[in-house]
């Protein structure tokens, strides 16, 4: 796909991977955690994703994402202008992975990448 509008395409990959990532070890992981726990978890649904952040507070704040990078990760916000590029202006899905990181309920998944 193209980039999106007045971003080079570093900038715009690096803007959808703030999101939307996940190591494939902790994938491969998070699955073998699975195979372990069975069948406890079976038919369950895990979201593998590295955590975003983002706490419930935040949601009212959301989907303008122009002051997440700045407050919660500053050496990032950093790198994004010592490389002149744009912060996100919006989170457009998040992914909680909360499920799996449970140690009781879930998979105790801990991503480490």
């Amino acid at each position: 796909r193209e980039p999106t509008a007045g971003l080079s395409l570093p900038n715009d990959k690096a803007n959808e991977l703030l999101g939307r990532r996940v190591a494939l070890r902790d994938v491969v992981d998070g699955h073998l955690r699975a195979l372990k726990r069975l069948p406890a978890v079976s038919g369950r649904v895990f979201i593998l994703a590295a955590p975003t952040g983002l706490r419930r507070e935040d949601l009212p704040r959301l989907p303008d994402a122009s002051w997440l990078l700045e407050e919660r990760v500053p050496a990032a916000a950093a790198a994004f202008a010592q490389a002149a590029w744009r912060l996100p202006a919006a989170v457009p899905r998040v992914y909680d992975s909360s499920a799996a990181l449970d140690e009781e309920q879930g998979l105790g998944w801990r991503p480490e990448w």
